[in-house]
């Protein structure tokens, strides 16, 4: 992200980030099997690979057996045994990586032999090697603060899913944990299923961040990828401008490893209008609007009375507020969009 003045002397946030990513895009075999029998590929894989390689021919695409997939030049299919086979992206970054993993999502998204289920998920690895180890801290610091909203924004087979696990709901960080941003960044590579993780960097000194909670309908919604990769890119610019969380205030949930709820998260982000602290380019408004659309989809109604009651409050005031100001956010607009091409390619929501 960027910003510089506009007319109304307020910063424009836009996406225009440079930041290199990968993403992994889980299917299922066409018969079904997690594992196929043994010295066979699994079911359909040359299928996948030839309609990859049919939207990206410029990159190419291959099957391998399994390994750890990185630093790959084109795309890359191969077993996976949670589900059945998964598509590893190039490294891509900006609007023209992006517009790829688009027009291959919408390839395997029209094609009915492609299937997806709970099984499936979509992870993506963001490069952090141009920041320093505090920064990194920082941004795996305020991902502790920032996820329970953002798993608000997820469907139920993802948050209680032992291959994402809501980081807040296991022992790993108290609300008032001391600890320093490089103990920090090793201690959420012991384990690779944590909703955000620095598994590869602790092990292969791969230097990147993974996100793992998507759901796997991603793999064949462009609309969903798209917004959901320059949202994860857009926290990551956010968080490593803030300094590491300082040690725990009753009362004040900027401290320490305190969660935030929905108003603050989207103040974090520069998307919340009042008061109005940034303003957004197009693109960056679309993705604002998605992600607000997807709380008000997967925000459970009996939140209201549950665990979440205070965070369902707080939604109803953002929608409210949006309305207001003439914004009214609904999931049947900014989720699914009738002219799909239009959201996707129109140059005025590139950045």
């Amino acid at each position: 992200m960027t910003a510089k003045a506009t007319a109304g002397n307020l910063p424009l946030l836009q996406f225009v980030s440079d930041r290199r990513w990968g993403a992994e895009l889980e299917v299922n075999s066409f018969d079904g099997r997690n594992r196929p029998e043994q010295g066979r590929r699994p079911e359909g894989i040359d299928y996948v690979a030839m309609l990859v390689n049919r939207a990206c021919p410029s990159d190419g695409c291959e099957i391998r057996d399994w390994e750890h997939t990185q630093g790959n030049e084109g795309w890359v299919v191969k077993p996976d045994s949670s589900c059945g086979m998964e598509i590893c992206t190039p490294i891509y970054k900006g609007w023209t990586g992006l517009r790829k993993l688009c027009e291959v999502s919408h390839a395997l998204g029209v094609d009915p032999r492609v299937s997806v289920d709970s099984r499936c998920s979509v992870h993506v690895h963001v490069e952090v090697a141009d920041l320093t180890p505090d920064q990194l801290g920082s941004v795996i610091a305020h991902w502790f603060k920032i996820e329970p909203v953002f798993m608000d924004a997820m469907p139920p087979e993802r948050k209680r899913n032992r291959y994402c696990q809501f980081m807040g709901m296991t022992n790993l960080l108290q609300h008032d944990t001391r600890i320093t941003p490089a103990d920090l960044t090793r201690k959420v590579g012991n384990v690779k299923y944590y909703s955000l993780n620095t598994n590869q960097m602790i092990r292969n000194g791969r230097k990147t961040v993974e996100f793992r909670i998507i759901e796997g309908a991603g793999v064949k919604d462009p609309y969903l990828l798209k917004n959901w990769i320059r949202l994860l890119i857009h926290f990551v610019e956010m968080a490593a401008k803030k300094p590491f969380p300082g040690p725990y205030v009753e009362g004040d949930s900027s401290s320490s490893f305190c969660w935030l709820d929905p108003i603050d998260a989207l103040k974090f982000l520069g998307f919340w209008p009042d008061p109005k602290e940034y303003e957004l380019s197009p693109g960056l408004r679309q993705t604002r609007n998605w992600f607000i659309a997807r709380l008000q989809r997967y925000m459970a109604k009996d939140s209201e009375e549950g665990p979440r009651h205070f965070a369902y409050k707080e939604l109803q005031q953002i929608l409210q507020k949006f309305k207001d100001m003439g914004e009214e956010i609904v999931p049947e607009k900014h989720l699914s969009p009738t002219d799909l091409k239009a959201v996707l390619y129109d140059e005025t929501l590139v950045a």
